[in-house]
């Protein structure tokens, strides 16, 4: 019940926003001020395309390490002006906490989006990832099945 609360404060916010203003002025006879009102946040995966980060450049760091520095680039690179909009939510796996389940990744790389960064470090350090609405979760890629004789994989 609370969210449908929220969500008709929302719509309500919004439609007057579009519809009108409190000194009666008609938000259709000005397009520009009714724009200005609707502010909509940046989503997850637009952050991700379009933080770019100027340099990269690990050498023997832990998987702890590269993801802090995700992190703080999200916040320091990104195009949003908005405080709020700024950054990523990185989530490790406990086991990539610790360090024991990936080897030291070494990367570099120029002017490369967050997103490329973290595809880029996911398949060096087979690891994967998954995208939700204001997060990302960093997990180690499972195992592939060792090949069986005659050159047929696993189910």
């Amino acid at each position: 019940m609370r969210h449908l609360v929220c969500m008709m404060m929302v719509v309500a916010t919004v439609s007057w926003s579009l519809y009108g203003e409190s000194a009666g002025t008609n938000a259709a006879a000005n397009p520009a001020r009714a724009e200005a009102r609707v502010a909509v946040e940046p989503g997850l995966t637009q952050k991700l395309a379009q933080t770019i980060i100027p340099e990269i450049d690990f050498r023997q760091a832990t998987v702890a390490d590269v993801f802090e520095f995700f992190r703080r680039a999200a916040e320091e690179h990104s195009p949003f002006k908005d405080a709020r909009n700024k950054g990523v939510n990185l989530v490790l796996q406990p086991e990539l906490e610790k360090g024991g389940a990936v080897s030291a990744i070494t990367f570099k790389a120029r002017d490369m989006s967050l997103r490329e960064a973290l595809q880029a470090v996911a398949s060096v350090a087979e690891l994967e990832y998954e995208t939700h609405e204001t997060w990302i979760l960093v997990k180690p890629a499972p195992r592939k099945k060792p090949a069986a004789p005659g050159g047929k994989t696993g189910p």
